[in-house]
């Protein structure tokens, strides 16, 4: 009721005006809006990244622990892999 005659009193310039003001308020209230939920999605997908992160992270470390490293086991290689897949002794004395 009270608006209704607020809207008497005023020219009708003032109340486009005002309308106008309000719109752009309410616009600029849902483009805040779409900003924050855009803002919270980007904040889930990183946080979904770092636990993929972390639980890679401790895959590795499982793995590690599980397995000996790949230094641990190589064997020293002083002769070239031909040499290592020939037999040692090729001939037989009969």
């Amino acid at each position: 009721m009270d608006v209704e005659l607020a809207a008497n009193k005023k020219p009708a310039k003032e109340l486009a005006k005002e309308l106008h003001k309000l719109n752009g308020k309410i616009v600029e209230q849902e483009k805040i809006q779409n900003l924050k939920l855009k803002a919270a999605e980007k904040k889930q997908e990183l946080e979904e990244k770092s636990q993929d992160t972390r639980l890679v992270s401790i895959l590795v470390n499982a793995i590690e622990l599980a397995c000996p490293s790949l230094e641990e086991t190589k064997v020293p290689q002083t002769q070239s892999s031909d040499s290592q897949l020939a037999p040692k002794e090729t001939t037989k004395s009969t």
